[in-house]
């Protein structure tokens, strides 16, 4: 069994999706949040990884604040290609803030 950052590559799922508009928050939430909902039923979100590279920038924010906030634990990670081997490459995210909800009276 081959690993890329602790995953096994047998347990990916791609899931391509067609948006009427990738920037609008709200139906990429709606599809992000279905998804995660989805596959946290069958696994602890520790083991959820997210691919936050593809698509646009709107929905590598939604995924970001969904790990942070509702699905805390699921993993995000990012791509890209080498400039100088050509190669393509992969990391988990660090993202180094966390998101809380205060209520004030």
């Amino acid at each position: 069994m081959k690993h890329l950052d602790g995953i096994a590559n047998e347990r990916f799922e791609v899931r391509p999706v067609r948006l009427a508009d990738p920037t609008d928050y709200l139906g990429v939430y709606r599809y992000a949040d279905g998804v995660l909902s989805e596959i946290a039923e069958r696994f602890h979100l520790d083991q959820i990884a997210v691919h936050t590279s593809p698509g646009t920038s709107t929905i590598a924010a939604v995924w970001v604040l969904l790990a942070k906030t509702k699905y805390e634990g699921v993993r995000l990670f990012k791509s890209w290609i080498d400039k100088r081997s050509g190669a393509a490459r992969m990391a988990e995210l660090q993202i180094p803030f966390s998101l809380s909800l205060e209520i004030l009276p």
